[in-house]
């Protein structure tokens, strides 16, 4: 980023703020100040030394002190605070001009929604500067409210490049030769991964997590063949491995930094909130608790980094770059006054802070300087630290953000599945090229799909042939209940994989198909849950063969009457098996609920179907909010 050289605020070249002030006109009458200004120095020189004493000193604000509010994010807020204390204290460096700055400690989410209305938020967003952690949130507030609402100077205060932080056993097992290196992006196969998953900081609330999905979606694009950096401004679209890498980012998500600390220690949340609390007294507990843990692996700024170890020092975490570049932090200075005086008075604290001294302070604090210079006292190569920059990798646009963020929201979202199970006669019938039933097929890939739901989806199951529940040609076999519920002794989740495994067909029986779609679909509504994503999930080999049920005409028009309500949707992901299924009425159907229809003879192939379903939900979500 180009700017000036600030280590010499006394030479000849023009401030910053000087060249703005003359550039920008003046309120008031030119004549009017003339006068007031002769007047006073006439008033000096009959003062005397007094008078000149005055001038320099606190008598000089005649026009009284202008105000200058700066919203900053936390963690560079120490740094700020004791620069400012210097700056009122007559620093020789420091030229006040009658400024007095207030430092106030503002979460950069808090602000960027507030300003926006895109995301949760508490506080207040007024502020004459704010200095987020990332432009990334300048990005979000320029794409959500306008390019009115911040003003960029295009210097930033500090940089942190973000790293991946890894404790214990990870630290030893970690692949950090790229961003998809750290994050499976397959559908979950039972194996141990090669290398521990990263982990993230909730990217709702917090930068380095937001970077860390679009590093990861870069990398992933790149290994597919496209170029991260083209067509910043079109809506991306979540591809199956993003959504595989997210889910298992998601599967455990810090809720803010002091809880990635906690998981780098090895110490459930509370229990770090305790040893914060009283450090010496919880040390040893701390001790024993890491030395049962794996460790983890976190994508942190370098600074926090640095504050963890300062923290945890006997769990201190190593950093590794990934080899491909990273994103940095970036700290922006943003004006958000318009008043032409408070913004002079924000650039003078600008050319304070940006001054040799000023950044060296800052570096002490574990940050670099906006070229890259670090202190290697501080960010020593003992942990991993690299005294040379790392590659910047380009920030992603506002709309990237947006959609990174919708995604990775749609994803957290827990699921509630009603699974439809073909017992009919035919799927006695061999799948070709495998030794597999099709109901062994069906029931093995709805085993594997049972691996992609985290604890809190719901998920049921029917079965459905033709007349086998007194007069109903489905019946409950599993309740729809969380997957992490104990049930009599075991939980919901090995329930409904006990029962997959004990399905059996029903010679000759037929396929109520249609029926059997309808009632589902009435059932979901009748017990609705706004807090879920609800879906029907269909598995069978055949087509309706109800001579007396429903007609397909008659399915799809029930169901688009049905559906009228928005504010209950109901989707469908259709999954076929065998060579002699007609999709055509399959896909009329998925079609009618937003849906999906896939027709395999592959039972691994599960997988990847259940991938391509999370990923359209994600990508309608998306279109919905844009």
């Amino acid at each position: 980023m180009a700017r000036r050289d600030s280590s010499d605020t006394s030479s000849g070249a023009e401030s910053r703020s000087a060249r703005r002030r003359r550039s920008r006109p003046r309120r008031g009458n030119r004549g009017w100040a003339f006068l007031a200004f002769t007047s006073a120095l006439v008033v000096l020189v009959g003062a005397g030394v007094t008078g000149w004493y005055v001038l320099r000193g606190a008598g000089a604000c005649i026009a009284g002190t202008t105000q200058v509010e700066i919203a900053s994010a936390p963690e560079l807020s120490p740094a700020l605070s004791e620069l400012a204390s210097r700056f009122h204290d007559g620093d020789p460096d420091a030229d006040p001009h009658c400024v007095s700055v207030e430092i106030q400690e503002r979460d950069p989410a808090n602000v960027a929604y507030a300003i926006t209305g895109m995301g949760p938020t508490t506080g207040d967003s007024d502020a004459d500067v704010w200095i987020p952690d990332s432009s990334l949130w300048a990005e979000l507030v320029i794409y959500g409210a306008g390019l009115d609402q911040i003003d960029n100077t295009d210097v930033s205060v500090a940089t942190s490049p973000l790293v991946l932080a890894s404790t214990g056993s990870a630290a030893e097992a970690i692949d950090a030769t790229s961003w998809s290196g750290v994050t499976p992006t397959a559908p979950p196969d039972g194996s141990e991964p090669e290398s521990p998953p990263v982990q993230v900081v909730d990217p709702v609330r917090s930068s380095q997590g937001l970077a860390t999905l679009a590093l990861v979606n870069n990398a992933l694009e790149a290994e597919h063949g496209s170029d991260p950096t083209e067509n910043e401004d079109e809506q991306p679209v979540a591809s199956p491995e993003l959504v595989a890498a997210l889910q298992s980012m998601q599967a455990s998500t810090a809720h803010d930094e002091e809880g990635a600390f906690a998981q780098l220690a090895g110490l459930p949340p509370e229990e770090a909130d305790e040893a914060d609390e009283a450090n010496e007294t919880d040390e040893a507990a701390a001790d024993e608790e890491h030395a049962n843990t794996d460790g983890a692996v976190i994508a942190l700024s370098e600074q926090a980094v640095h504050r963890y170890n300062t923290e945890y020092p006997d769990h201190a975490a190593q950093v590794n770059y990934p080899e491909e570049g990273t994103f940095t932090l970036d700290y922006p200075y943003l004006l958000r006054t318009t008043d032409p005086e408070v913004t002079d008075a924000a650039e003078t604290f600008l050319d304070y802070i940006t001054t040799s001294d000023a950044e060296e302070r800052i570096r002490a604090r574990g940050f670099r300087s906006p070229d890259g210079t670090v202190d290697t006292t501080v960010l020593d190569d003992e942990a991993g630290f690299a005294e040379e920059m790392p590659e910047s990798l380009p920030k992603p646009g506002g709309s990237t953000v947006a959609t990174l963020t919708s995604t990775w929201n749609q994803l957290q979202l827990p699921s509630r599945v009603l699974t439809l199970m073909d017992v009919s006669g035919s799927m006695l019938s061999e799948v070709p090229g495998t030794d597999l039933t099709r109901m062994q097929a069906a029931t093995a890939s709805a085993n594997d799909g049972l691996q992609m739901f985290p604890d809190n989806a719901e998920l049921g199951t029917w079965e459905f042939s033709l007349d086998i529940n007194d007069g109903l040609d489905y019946r409950e076999a599993v309740p729809i209940r969380p997957l992490g519920t104990e049930v009599n002794g075991h939980t919901h989740r090995e329930e409904l994989a006990r029962h997959l495994t004990e399905l059996e067909p029903i010679p000759d029986g037929g396929t109520a198909l249609y029926d059997t779609v309808f009632a589902a679909y009435q059932e979901l509504q009748r017990d609705y849950s706004p807090n879920h994503i609800s879906t029907i999930l269909l598995l069978t080999d055949g087509d309706d063969t109800k001579d007396d049920g429903l007609s397909l005409d008659e399915l799809t028009t029930a169901l688009e009457e049905e559906s009228g309500d928005e504010e209950r949707p109901i989707s469908i992901i259709i999954v076929s098996f065998g060579p002699d299924v007609d999709q055509e009425p399959m896909e009329e159907i998925a079609d009618t609920l937003d849906g999906r229809a896939y027709a395999t003879n592959d039972p691994t192939e599960i997988g990847d179907i259940f991938l391509e379903a999370f990923t359209l939900r994600t990508a309608e979500a998306a279109a919905e909010e844009h």
